[in-house]
Protein backbone atom coordinates (compact mmCIF):
# COMPACT_ATOMS: atom_id res chain seq x y z
CA UNK A 1 0.00 0.00 0.00
CA UNK A 2 1.46 3.55 -1.09
CA UNK A 3 1.81 6.21 1.49
CA UNK A 4 -1.44 8.01 -0.47
CA UNK A 5 -3.42 4.69 0.50
CA UNK A 6 -2.49 4.58 3.88
CA UNK A 7 -3.43 8.39 4.79
CA UNK A 8 -6.76 7.89 3.10
CA UNK A 9 -7.62 4.85 5.44
CA UNK A 10 -6.94 6.36 8.08
CA UNK A 11 -8.79 8.99 7.39
CA UNK A 12 -11.97 7.13 6.14
CA UNK A 13 -13.31 3.75 6.38
CA UNK A 14 -15.01 2.13 3.47
CA UNK A 15 -17.26 -1.06 3.82
CA UNK A 16 -17.26 -3.64 0.40
CA UNK A 17 -21.09 -4.26 -0.72
CA UNK A 18 -21.32 -6.69 -3.31
CA UNK A 19 -22.16 -5.66 -6.99
CA UNK A 20 -25.72 -4.61 -8.11
CA UNK A 21 -27.32 -6.83 -10.49
CA UNK A 22 -27.73 -5.56 -14.02
CA UNK A 23 -30.41 -3.93 -14.49
CA UNK A 24 -31.60 -3.40 -10.40
CA UNK A 25 -33.36 -0.10 -9.23
CA UNK A 26 -33.33 0.62 -5.55
CA UNK A 27 -37.16 0.03 -5.94
CA UNK A 28 -36.25 -3.56 -6.99
CA UNK A 29 -33.93 -5.07 -3.84
CA UNK A 30 -30.96 -3.34 -4.47
CA UNK A 31 -28.31 -3.78 -1.48
CA UNK A 32 -29.93 -0.88 1.10
CA UNK A 33 -26.71 -0.46 3.04
CA UNK A 34 -24.80 0.48 0.43
CA UNK A 35 -27.50 2.77 -1.16
CA UNK A 36 -27.21 4.56 2.25
CA UNK A 37 -23.45 4.92 2.60
CA UNK A 38 -23.37 6.46 -1.24
CA UNK A 39 -26.29 9.00 -0.20
CA UNK A 40 -24.71 9.68 3.03
CA UNK A 41 -21.64 10.76 1.05
CA UNK A 42 -23.62 12.68 -1.84
CA UNK A 43 -25.53 14.80 0.56
CA UNK A 44 -22.30 15.86 2.92
CA UNK A 45 -21.79 18.15 -0.44
CA UNK A 46 -22.82 21.92 -0.20
CA UNK A 47 -22.57 22.94 -4.21
CA UNK A 48 -23.54 26.82 -5.01
CA UNK A 49 -23.56 28.70 -8.28
CA UNK A 50 -21.81 30.87 -9.59
CA UNK A 51 -19.66 30.51 -5.86
CA UNK A 52 -21.88 33.32 -3.98
CA UNK A 53 -23.49 32.65 -0.76
CA UNK A 54 -27.10 32.24 -0.98
CA UNK A 55 -26.92 30.23 -4.35
CA UNK A 56 -26.97 26.71 -3.53
CA UNK A 57 -28.42 23.73 -5.42
CA UNK A 58 -30.98 21.57 -4.13
CA UNK A 59 -30.03 18.19 -3.69
CA UNK A 60 -32.04 15.60 -5.09
CA UNK A 61 -31.95 12.51 -2.36
CA UNK A 62 -33.21 10.17 -4.30
CA UNK A 63 -30.70 8.20 -6.52
CA UNK A 64 -31.69 8.70 -10.42
CA UNK A 65 -29.58 4.84 -10.71
CA UNK A 66 -28.30 2.30 -8.84
CA UNK A 67 -25.45 0.94 -11.05
CA UNK A 68 -23.45 -1.85 -11.64
CA UNK A 69 -20.50 -3.06 -13.51
CA UNK A 70 -19.39 -6.50 -12.27
CA UNK A 71 -17.97 -7.44 -15.92
CA UNK A 72 -15.30 -5.29 -15.57
CA UNK A 73 -14.13 -4.44 -11.96
CA UNK A 74 -17.52 -5.25 -9.55
CA UNK A 75 -18.13 -1.92 -9.59
CA UNK A 76 -21.20 -0.69 -7.60
CA UNK A 77 -22.63 2.93 -7.68
CA UNK A 78 -25.40 5.41 -7.39
CA UNK A 79 -26.09 8.83 -9.54
CA UNK A 80 -27.52 11.64 -7.74
CA UNK A 81 -28.28 15.40 -9.20
CA UNK A 82 -28.33 19.26 -7.74
CA UNK A 83 -31.01 21.52 -9.24
CA UNK A 84 -31.93 24.80 -9.43
CA UNK A 85 -35.52 25.38 -10.05
CA UNK A 86 -35.98 21.69 -11.06
CA UNK A 87 -32.86 22.00 -13.55
CA UNK A 88 -29.97 19.74 -13.39
CA UNK A 89 -26.64 21.97 -12.70
CA UNK A 90 -24.83 19.47 -11.12
CA UNK A 91 -24.66 15.07 -11.70
CA UNK A 92 -22.62 12.70 -9.47
CA UNK A 93 -22.11 9.40 -8.81
CA UNK A 94 -20.56 7.83 -5.47
CA UNK A 95 -19.54 4.34 -6.26
CA UNK A 96 -17.11 1.71 -5.35
CA UNK A 97 -14.92 -1.45 -6.44
CA UNK A 98 -12.15 -3.75 -5.30
CA UNK A 99 -8.87 -3.68 -6.28
CA UNK A 100 -5.72 -5.41 -5.25
CA UNK A 101 -7.27 -6.31 -1.74
CA UNK A 102 -8.02 -3.49 -0.91
CA UNK A 103 -11.50 -1.40 -1.70
CA UNK A 104 -11.67 1.71 -3.81
CA UNK A 105 -14.61 4.71 -3.08
CA UNK A 106 -14.68 7.59 -5.60
CA UNK A 107 -16.64 10.31 -6.55
CA UNK A 108 -17.67 11.92 -10.42
CA UNK A 109 -19.04 15.55 -10.57
CA UNK A 110 -19.45 16.88 -13.42
CA UNK A 111 -21.47 20.29 -13.55
CA UNK A 112 -24.52 20.66 -16.15
CA UNK A 113 -24.23 24.60 -15.38
CA UNK A 114 -23.37 27.88 -17.71
CA UNK A 115 -21.39 29.42 -14.92
CA UNK A 116 -19.03 28.26 -12.21
CA UNK A 117 -19.33 25.55 -9.35
CA UNK A 118 -18.20 25.71 -6.09
CA UNK A 119 -18.64 21.95 -4.17
CA UNK A 120 -17.25 22.09 -0.64
CA UNK A 121 -17.43 18.42 1.37
CA UNK A 122 -17.46 19.24 5.00
CA UNK A 123 -16.61 22.72 4.97
CA UNK A 124 -13.78 22.08 2.22
CA UNK A 125 -13.84 23.22 -1.01
CA UNK A 126 -13.50 19.76 -3.23
CA UNK A 127 -14.13 21.18 -6.90
CA UNK A 128 -14.27 24.32 -8.72
CA UNK A 129 -14.88 24.34 -12.20
CA UNK A 130 -15.15 27.84 -13.86
CA UNK A 131 -16.06 27.07 -17.51
CA UNK A 132 -19.84 25.94 -18.56
CA UNK A 133 -20.46 21.99 -17.78
CA UNK A 134 -21.78 21.60 -20.87
CA UNK A 135 -22.39 23.73 -24.77
CA UNK A 136 -25.77 22.48 -26.58
CA UNK A 137 -26.22 22.69 -30.06
CA UNK A 138 -29.48 22.55 -31.95
CA UNK A 139 -30.71 18.47 -33.54
CA UNK A 140 -29.73 18.79 -36.76
CA UNK A 141 -33.67 17.81 -38.70
CA UNK A 142 -35.30 17.80 -35.76
CA UNK A 143 -39.20 18.70 -35.75
CA UNK A 144 -39.91 21.63 -33.23
CA UNK A 145 -41.07 20.38 -29.29
CA UNK A 146 -44.38 19.53 -29.22
CA UNK A 147 -47.22 21.40 -27.25
CA UNK A 148 -47.97 18.14 -24.90
CA UNK A 149 -45.48 16.57 -22.70
CA UNK A 150 -46.09 13.75 -23.46
CA UNK A 151 -45.36 13.67 -26.84
CA UNK A 152 -42.20 16.06 -26.10
CA UNK A 153 -40.86 12.63 -23.80
CA UNK A 154 -41.52 10.71 -26.99
CA UNK A 155 -39.89 13.08 -29.24
CA UNK A 156 -36.61 12.59 -26.65
CA UNK A 157 -36.62 9.04 -26.70
CA UNK A 158 -37.04 9.15 -30.03
CA UNK A 159 -34.02 11.85 -30.67
CA UNK A 160 -31.41 10.12 -28.28
CA UNK A 161 -31.56 6.88 -30.52
CA UNK A 162 -30.15 8.89 -33.10
CA UNK A 163 -26.68 9.43 -31.40
CA UNK A 164 -24.19 6.37 -30.93
CA UNK A 165 -21.20 7.07 -28.17
CA UNK A 166 -17.79 4.98 -28.89
CA UNK A 167 -15.70 4.17 -25.56
CA UNK A 168 -11.65 3.54 -26.18
CA UNK A 169 -10.43 2.37 -22.74
CA UNK A 170 -6.64 2.80 -21.57
CA UNK A 171 -5.74 -0.43 -23.65
CA UNK A 172 -7.13 1.18 -26.64
CA UNK A 173 -10.00 -1.39 -27.07
CA UNK A 174 -13.21 0.53 -28.66
CA UNK A 175 -16.79 -0.46 -27.46
CA UNK A 176 -20.21 1.16 -28.64
CA UNK A 177 -21.95 1.79 -25.19
CA UNK A 178 -25.34 1.25 -25.14
CA UNK A 179 -28.27 3.93 -24.63
CA UNK A 180 -30.65 2.78 -21.96
CA UNK A 181 -34.12 2.76 -22.79
CA UNK A 182 -35.45 5.25 -19.50
CA UNK A 183 -34.10 8.94 -18.99
CA UNK A 184 -32.24 9.17 -15.71
CA UNK A 185 -34.17 12.35 -15.22
CA UNK A 186 -37.34 14.50 -16.78
CA UNK A 187 -37.44 17.72 -15.87
CA UNK A 188 -39.25 20.80 -16.82
CA UNK A 189 -37.48 23.87 -15.13
CA UNK A 190 -39.56 26.50 -13.35
CA UNK A 191 -37.54 29.03 -15.16
CA UNK A 192 -34.87 30.06 -17.38
CA UNK A 193 -34.06 28.73 -21.31
CA UNK A 194 -34.91 25.20 -20.77
CA UNK A 195 -38.65 24.44 -21.18
CA UNK A 196 -38.33 20.42 -20.96
CA UNK A 197 -35.37 17.95 -20.62
CA UNK A 198 -33.84 14.67 -19.95
CA UNK A 199 -30.65 13.41 -19.21
CA UNK A 200 -29.61 9.81 -20.80
CA UNK A 201 -27.62 7.24 -19.77
CA UNK A 202 -25.18 5.18 -22.31
CA UNK A 203 -23.49 2.44 -20.35
CA UNK A 204 -21.88 -1.01 -19.97
CA UNK A 205 -24.20 -2.63 -18.40
CA UNK A 206 -25.72 -0.39 -16.19
CA UNK A 207 -23.13 2.04 -15.42
CA UNK A 208 -23.29 5.25 -17.68
CA UNK A 209 -19.82 6.39 -19.13
CA UNK A 210 -21.46 9.15 -21.06
CA UNK A 211 -24.61 11.34 -20.43
CA UNK A 212 -26.35 12.84 -23.34
CA UNK A 213 -28.79 16.08 -22.33
CA UNK A 214 -32.11 16.74 -24.53
CA UNK A 215 -33.36 19.93 -24.16
CA UNK A 216 -36.31 22.13 -26.03
CA UNK A 217 -34.36 25.63 -25.00
CA UNK A 218 -35.48 28.93 -26.16
CA UNK A 219 -34.25 30.24 -29.35
CA UNK A 220 -35.24 34.03 -30.83
CA UNK A 221 -39.30 33.47 -30.62
CA UNK A 222 -39.52 29.87 -30.83
CA UNK A 223 -38.29 26.46 -29.06
CA UNK A 224 -35.92 24.13 -30.39
CA UNK A 225 -34.11 20.23 -29.48
CA UNK A 226 -30.57 21.28 -28.69
CA UNK A 227 -28.43 18.72 -27.24
CA UNK A 228 -25.11 18.40 -25.65
CA UNK A 229 -22.87 15.33 -24.15
CA UNK A 230 -21.45 14.86 -20.57
CA UNK A 231 -18.26 12.55 -19.68
CA UNK A 232 -19.03 10.18 -17.04
CA UNK A 233 -15.46 8.49 -17.36
CA UNK A 234 -12.18 9.76 -17.92
CA UNK A 235 -11.37 7.53 -20.96
CA UNK A 236 -11.82 8.64 -24.86
CA UNK A 237 -15.07 9.28 -25.62
CA UNK A 238 -17.07 10.64 -28.79
CA UNK A 239 -20.23 10.74 -30.18
CA UNK A 240 -21.96 10.47 -33.08
CA UNK A 241 -25.29 11.96 -34.61
CA UNK A 242 -25.77 10.14 -38.04
CA UNK A 243 -22.80 8.82 -38.49
CA UNK A 244 -21.21 12.48 -38.28
CA UNK A 245 -19.51 13.13 -35.05
CA UNK A 246 -20.57 15.80 -32.78
CA UNK A 247 -17.85 15.55 -29.85
CA UNK A 248 -15.24 14.10 -28.37
CA UNK A 249 -13.07 14.11 -25.36
CA UNK A 250 -9.95 12.25 -25.11
CA UNK A 251 -8.82 10.19 -22.33
CA UNK A 252 -7.84 12.21 -19.00
CA UNK A 253 -5.35 9.79 -17.35
CA UNK A 254 -4.78 12.35 -14.47
CA UNK A 255 -8.33 11.42 -13.11
CA UNK A 256 -6.48 7.85 -12.31
CA UNK A 257 -4.67 9.52 -9.02
CA UNK A 258 -6.48 12.35 -8.01
CA UNK A 259 -7.10 12.24 -3.84
CA UNK A 260 -9.82 13.70 -2.18
CA UNK A 261 -9.33 16.83 -0.41
CA UNK A 262 -5.66 17.01 -1.54
CA UNK A 263 -6.34 20.58 -3.49
CA UNK A 264 -4.99 19.09 -6.90
CA UNK A 265 -5.59 20.91 -10.18
CA UNK A 266 -7.92 18.58 -11.47
CA UNK A 267 -10.39 20.11 -8.98
CA UNK A 268 -11.32 23.22 -12.15
CA UNK A 269 -12.29 20.67 -14.71
CA UNK A 270 -15.78 20.39 -15.68
CA UNK A 271 -15.70 16.48 -14.94
CA UNK A 272 -13.82 15.83 -11.67
CA UNK A 273 -13.14 12.05 -10.67
CA UNK A 274 -11.34 11.78 -7.15
CA UNK A 275 -10.53 9.16 -5.08
CA UNK A 276 -12.48 9.10 -1.71
CA UNK A 277 -11.07 6.64 0.10
CA UNK A 278 -9.28 3.27 -0.02
CA UNK A 279 -9.62 0.58 3.04
CA UNK A 280 -9.36 -3.25 3.12
CA UNK A 281 -12.28 -5.20 2.53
Amino acid sequence: MTVVQAWVVASVLVVQTPPVTPGESPAAGAPKAALEEFLADAKTYQMTLGGSPGKNLEFSPQPLLHWGNPARNGEDGAVFVWLKQGRPEVIGSVFEYPARGVVVRKHALHSLADQPITASFNDVEIWTPKAAGVKFAAVPGAEPPADNPRRRLAQMRELARQFTVEMVDLRESKSELRLMSQPLIRYEPKAGATQDGAIFALAVGTDPEALLLLEARKSEDAARWEYAFARFHFVLLSARHDGREVWRVEADRDMMSTVFGRGDPQREKIYYSVVKAIAMP
